[in-house]
């Protein structure tokens, strides 16, 4: 038998920030697809290179990125740590953002186009899917944060998972925007991270049916796309931010081209 691995842990992926030929940061994202387009995701202030709340660059250098490269998967790799790199441009060459956003700038998270390259094996999720949707949440219900803290990378260049638990009631919009918090030790380069409800095999998984209450053994990995992490309300804090599947979907329907405007800069006033 094979190593087995959960394929969440394929589906996130490493993501550099660069001006020109210069590296500014890291982070994480991931494919996601809907209405049969596809979208590379991540946080807002990593395509922007700026602070969500004040607008400050983030980079010494003062400047925004100019493009992103995704570590990306290859067809065909024998071994998962098997990788390549797609360079994506973030802005136009007028200097214009390329990517969507929430259609009221009110949410750290966004999609960028991307167009299907057969040289790599994107496994995306997919809007609507059962994967993707859930009627319940509850808060003190734990989630993983998948990503890569500071840029570390596990085995095979796969990402790391960090326990936390929901910290604000999900169905409730948080600061009345749509998201809600979760307590975890999440650090730098995890922005843009999935947030999932991860089920090992042979453990107890909820049953989330609107008609039915209650909890079922299941014999493989079950998984949930909830959010998009996208970093903590401030440094000394481990409350952090967690942009809902509804959310991301608005950005892909209903995206309105993306600006350098913060989308937090009203979130504590």
């Amino acid at each position: 038998m094979g190593i087995q691995i959960a394929v969440d842990s394929v589906r996130t992926l490493f993501v550099e920030m660069y001006w020109e030929h210069q590296l500014l940061a890291s982070g994480t994202g991931f494919h996601y697809v809907c209405d049969g387009n596809a979208y590379f995701v991540t946080a807002w202030h990593n395509v922007a290179g700026r602070n969500a709340e004040s607008g400050d660059y983030l980079s010494k250098h003062s400047v925004e990125p100019t493009s992103i490269r995704i570590h990306d998967r290859v067809v065909g790799a024998a071994s998962t740590d098997l990788l390549g790199v797609r360079d994506l441009a973030v802005v136009d060459n007028d200097g214009n953002p390329r990517w969507f956003e929430h259609p009221e700038r009110m949410a750290d998270v966004v999609a960028l186009p991307i167009d299907a390259d057969p040289a790599f094996r994107a496994v995306p999720w997919e809007a609507d899917s059962p994967e993707t949707t859930r009627n319940r949440l509850w808060v003190t219900e734990e989630v993983s944060i998948v990503g890569y803290p500071y840029g570390l990378r596990g085995g095979a260049n796969l990402p790391i998972w960090i326990r936390g638990t929901i910290a604000s009631e999900p169905l409730i919009p948080f600061q009345n925007r749509p998201l809600f918090l979760v307590d975890s030790r999440t650090r730098t380069g995890q922005s843009g991270s999935p947030v999932l409800l991860f089920y090992p095999p042979g453990t107890q998984v909820p049953i989330h049916d609107r008609n039915e209450v209650g909890y079922r053994y299941e014999t493989t990995p079950v998984s949930r796309l909830i959010g998009v992490y996208s970093g903590r309300i401030n440094a000394e804090s481990d409350l952090g931010y967690v942009w809902t599947v509804d959310a991301l979907d608005t950005v892909c329907r209903e995206g309105v081209p993306g600006s350098y405007d913060p989308p937090l800069k009203s979130m504590w006033r």
